[in-house]
């Protein structure tokens, strides 16, 4: 166990542990219902009440599968020290308690909240908690109902212990009664003046104490007996009655009174059935008749106040039994009217926040197809307004006309990129994007990511240099596209905005557990550019801010670039820093938390993403491709891309369902693809051409405008490859030679060797 509970009245908080008669005793089911209206009212699958000892828990109550582990009970601990509720939204990313040595056989939790139980002396012996196996987060309401209940609960005991001590005097008056008749016996005997005659024959005698100066001083004893109980009763927070077997009312304390509106004289003698009502009476017959077997009842009922409004109380009903004959049953009532009230709007606030989620569902599916069918529609005309400036450029000798043709590109790219950016927003804020782990050399993606700058930063003359701390494994599990995409946006920020001096990224490992092959990162990017003024910083990763007072004629952008990276992190579980001088520098980090050790390289035909390296310089061996699109341009484009590959036949199909016949008619040696089509889309003559035996074996490289994940790996599972447009000419030879044989040209030898 942890620790022992340190107080500076440790004894007198165990006297009161010991004095509501907790410790070494069992769970009591009188306290399950608090403890599921605590888990129902903060949405969580368990809840407990625990009482602490010095080194010991005492569990009374537990709903759900939790059981009481040393993490608990050191939370407890916690939670006792204080006076608020103790809240731990999410454990495992807690520094204090996430390492914390945990029973593996059991449920694991992430989120605690325990409202401490306190005297009213001060002392807290215990503590009402809450917990989740997901981290979490609980409303002010939900707070405020757990230390309500906390209070219930020391209401509880008190009322138990005014119980326990009102038996105690009861016993003491029973035996003082019994004295006081011994006493009246013995006055008859020997309280009284003998009169005898000169024999010494009794005549007669006179008492010294008549009967009724006994009888007054019996009802004064009693008197202060029934005050003394009363005034007991009266302490008690909850409210307290008694009933006989013939359903009258013998006793009710103060609050019982003001709850119900009556005096002592008009509720001394009533019956239930005229206090409650005949409906309320109905509804509460079968526990009435249960308590009267001797049954104990406890349950939350609705019930009408004095004032005609209607109020809740958790009630119990517990038999008086005497000699094995019930008598008659006490009823203990505590007003829970206010709890219910809250539980009620939690309900309410909860099935609107349902019906908010539903109409959230609605927007987000109906702005993902807007996305989706908006992306397509953009990047078909991109596809041709990029492609054919690339022939174009390819083709002009005019330093003038190429000038333009290079702006026609630039332009371009820079939409796409908006575009791109604005997509990921998107799909981030709804949702849409799932990280997909393999394993990644992370040396190797910083070796790219010198090559993709290195022209940038040769023409500014600036420095770049990446320091890699040696005894970083050779593969970690991490999402290389979205790692290549963090990297690809500071790294280029960095060098937009650093004019003179240097750009360092560096990747420093911290190795958590070597047996279990788990590591931090933190990989840190830091320059001397312009830098950033303080009160740009906090807002620097919100979507579409800039810096104030940037020359966007200069540096241009969208503002969108920190924001993807920031959301991208936190999607990834782990945190991005900031810190900047305006005309210094900047430097970025980035932790990434609880990485895995993986041994092997990540298979060639995952790597999506083109390198700069590919040569064009090759010769195909004859060959044929199936080239499906609607949209002619695209066709054309294609088809203009290959032309000097004289030794590839294309044939074209407009859609999907002549896209699948001339598959059978032709059996081509490649097809590419084209997913949006009208009368059969790509996906669906993807599956017709698979299931032919006469064409499943020609490979199928998907061409699609789509931008959005869910499509992508869908036609990935379907497809041989996945060219997303705009397609540039050197994507599509390097896509193109994964599937067809070719033989790559020297500059003076002509051919050399072929590829497969």
């Amino acid at each position: 166990m942890s620790p022992e509970i340190q107080s500076e009245n440790e004894l007198q908080r165990i006297k009161k542990l010991n004095d509501y008669s907790i410790l070494n005793t069992l769970p009591e089911n009188e306290y399950d219902n608090i403890t599921k209206l605590a888990a129902n009212i903060c949405e969580t699958p368990t809840a407990q009440i625990n009482f602490l000892e010095s080194n010991t828990i005492w569990n009374k109550s537990k709903i759900g599968e939790i059981i009481v582990t040393d993490i608990i009970y050191l939370l407890c601990s916690m939670a006792i020290k204080g006076t608020d509720v103790f809240i731990i939204s999410d454990i495992s990313s807690d520094e204090k308690y996430k390492n914390i040595s945990i029973n593996s056989n059991y449920p694991q939790i992430n989120f605690f909240a325990g409202a401490p139980i306190i005297t009213s002396d001060g002392h807290a012996i215990g503590i009402l908690c809450v917990m989740d196996y997901l981290p979490r987060q609980l409303s002010d309401k939900q707070i405020s109902t757990l230390k309500s209940f906390s209070q219930v609960i020391l209401s509880l005991l008190e009322l138990r212990l005014k119980i326990k001590e009102n038996n105690k005097l009861e016993l003491a008056l029973s035996e003082a009664n019994t004295k006081i008749r011994n006493y009246d016996r013995t006055i008859d005997e020997i309280n009284s003046i003998v009169f005898t005659d000169e024999s010494g024959v009794i005549t007669h005698t006179n008492k010294l104490f008549s009967k009724i100066s006994q009888s007054k001083i019996l009802e004064e004893s009693l008197i202060e007996q029934n005050n003394f109980i009363q005034r007991i009763t009266n302490s008690i927070p909850g409210m307290l009655g008694y009933w006989t077997k013939e359903l009258k009312n013998a006793f009710a304390n103060i609050a019982y009174l003001e709850w119900f509106g009556k005096t002592p004289e008009e509720m001394i003698g009533i019956s239930m059935r005229d206090l409650l009502g005949e409906e309320l009476f109905q509804k509460n017959e079968s526990r009435i008749i249960s308590a009267l077997n001797g049954i104990a009842q406890r349950f939350v009922r609705e019930i009408k106040k004095a004032d005609g409004s209607i109020g809740y109380t958790w009630s119990q009903y517990i038999p008086d039994i005497v000699n094995g004959e019930v008598k008659g049953f006490f009823v203990l009532i505590t007003d829970i009217t206010e709890l219910k009230k809250a539980e009620m709007e939690l309900v309410k606030a909860k099935e609107e926040a349902e019906k908010a989620k539903e109409i959230a569902v609605f927007a987000n599916k109906a702005k993902s197809e807007f996305l989706a069918n908006i992306s397509h529609e953009i990047r078909t005309p991109m596809n041709a307004i990029l492609g054919f400036s690339e022939l174009l450029n390819s083709k002009l000798e005019d330093d003038a006309l190429k000038q333009y043709s290079n702006s026609i590109m630039t332009s371009g790219q820079i939409l796409l990129t908006l575009i791109n950016d604005v997509l990921d927003l998107s799909k981030i804020e709804s949702g849409k994007i799932e990280l997909h782990y393999s394993s990644v050399n992370l040396r190797k993606i910083m070796n790219e990511m010198q090559v993709i700058f290195s022209q940038k930063i040769k023409e500014k003359k600036i420095n770049f240099e990446i320091e890699i701390e040696p005894n970083l494994p050779e593969f970690l599990a991490l999402d290389e596209m979205r790692l290549r995409q963090i990297l690809l946006n500071l790294i280029g920020n960095s060098v937009k905005f650093t004019d003179t001096g240097y750009i360092l990224v560096t990747v420093n490992p911290s190795f958590l557990n070597l047996e279990t092959k788990r590591l931090n990162l933190i990989i840190g990017v830091n320059d001397t550019g312009i830098g950033i003024h303080n009160h740009n910083i906090e807002n620097i990763f919100d979507a579409f801010t800039q810096s104030t007072g940037q020359d966007e004629n200069k540096y241009g952008g969208s503002g969108l670039g920190l924001a993807i990276v920031k959301k991208l992190i936190t999607l990834m579980k782990g945190e991005i820093s900031l810190s900047s001088k305006e005309g210094v520098g900047t430097t970025i980090s980035i932790f990434l938390s609880n990485i895995e050790i993986v041994s092997e390289s990540k298979p060639k035909a995952e790597i999506l993403l083109e390198t700069n390296q590919f040569s064009d310089k090759i010769k195909f061996e004859p060959a044929t491709i199936l080239l499906v699109d609607d949209v002619k341009l695209n066709r054309e484009l294609v088809i203009q891309f290959l032309r000097k590959y004289t030794e590839l036949k294309i044939i074209e199909a407009d859609n999907g369902q002549v896209a699948v016949e001339k598959a059978i008619e032709h059996k081509p040696n490649l097809i590419l693809m084209d997913i949006k089509m009208p009368v059969m889309n790509g996906l669906e003559a993807i599956i017709k051409i698979k299931e032919n035996k006469s064409t499943s074996h020609i490979p199928i490289l998907a061409l699609t405008a789509s931008a959005f994940e869910q499509t992508k790996f869908e036609v990935m599972s379907l497809s041989d490859g996945y060219i997303q447009k705009p397609v540039s000419r050197k994507q599509l030879l390097r896509n193109l030679t994964e599937f067809l044989p070719y033989t790559p040209i020297s500059n003076n030898t002509g051919e050399i060797k072929n590829n497969l």
